[in-house]
């Protein structure tokens, strides 16, 4: 069945939805004026000290909406090392002793850019609530060098030996791009310095390339050279990563 409508009745109820669509519009643009009266907001640097290094500059927009451009670093070293072995096994005319120990070293660098539109959800006297949404890039390099060291004894009527070395040797470098997503809260302590916390969220693609090194190096009581043989490898891994509820705390200056 087609409804024909004359054109009064059209422009009455053209009317009524213009109505209804621009009354919400109106007091959440009501909201937004109110969050910025009751905690105006002003240029300020944020520098995120939890989960990772951040100094972040935030710029004016609207009265509730705001941008944020900055640079995240991560530096991390770590080093693990065992307590070493020592076996002995002796029969009548026969000894060995073994001594083996392992060493590891890992160091990552990251830096990220994630520049980012912030919205006023809603304020108290000190303090509001934001969500924030913007694109993200980021790379990361790790570096692991493993050594491992072996000796082994046999003492019998002819003393002979064994001994072997080898290292691992991998880099990793990742570069990942995709975007970001938050819900924070900042909150004036005193005027001119507050506090922030913040839940991050963020879907990356990665593109990743290793490398790595192995040597090894044995030695018996017979021979009068070493054995020395290097292997290489390398490749290159894609795919998708999903970050949920990292949680980030840092303090924030106003200009």
């Amino acid at each position: 069945m087609i409804v024909k409508l004359r054109s009064a009745q059209f422009t009455r109820l053209f009317l009524i939805l213009l109505c209804q669509v621009v009354s919400p519009l109106a007091s959440l643009a009501q909201s937004r004026d109110s969050i910025a009266e009751i905690m105006p907001f002003r240029s300020a640097i944020q520098v995120q000290l939890y989960n990772g290094v951040g100094v972040n500059y935030l710029g004016h927009l609207t009265a509730s909406t705001r941008y944020r451009v900055g640079v995240d670093i991560s530096i991390h070293y770590g080093e693990s090392s065992g307590p070493g072995d020592v076996n002995v096994f002796t029969v009548t005319s026969y000894y060995t002793k073994r001594i083996s120990s392992q060493k590891s070293e890992t160091s990552s660098h990251y830096i990220g850019v994630s520049p980012l539109a912030l919205f006023d959800i809603a304020a108290y006297s000190r303090a509001a609530l934001y969500w924030g949404i913007g694109p993200s890039v980021s790379y990361q390099y790790t570096k692991t060098a493993t050594t491992y060291n072996e000796r082994t004894d046999y003492h019998s009527s002819g003393n002979s030996f064994y001994e072997a070395n080898s290292s691992d040797d991998t880099s990793i470098r990742t570069v990942a791009f995709g975007s970001a997503a938050l819900v924070g809260i900042r909150g004036n302590v005193v005027d001119g310095f507050g506090v922030t916390a913040e839940i991050e969220c963020r879907a990356m693609y990665e593109i990743t390339h290793s490398d790595g090194l192995r040597t090894t190096y044995e030695m018996t009581g017979s021979s009068t050279l070493p054995n020395v043989q290097e292997a290489h490898s390398s490749g290159k891994n894609t795919g998708w990563s999903l970050t949920l509820a990292n949680v980030r705390a840092g303090i924030i200056f106003n200009l």
